[in-house]
């Protein structure tokens, strides 16, 4: 199930027993293991389902010392 606000995650009464911040590859990979094995997991992520400026923004920053492309185009929020 995805909610989309934490409102209609309380009312559906779901009790994980894992939960899981942000849904990467190691997060997704985690989730769909114990998933699997009958473990009731939760994965909360920040962004939003669709791309927008205003939370990609929370990516922009620097890297000091060896060269490094932009943060916040290397990386995705939603």
């Amino acid at each position: 199930m995805i909610f989309d606000s934490y409102e209609a995650y309380r009312a559906a009464n779901f009790t994980p027993k894992v939960c899981i911040l942000g849904s990467g590859p190691a997060g997704m990979t985690i989730a769909r293991k114990l998933g699997a094995a009958g473990i009731p997991v939760v994965v909360m992520e920040a962004g939003p389902r669709e791309f927008s400026d205003e939370s990609q923004d929370f990516y922009r920053g620097s890297t000091v010392g060896d060269f490094y492309f932009d943060l916040d185009i290397t990386r995705l929020r939603l």
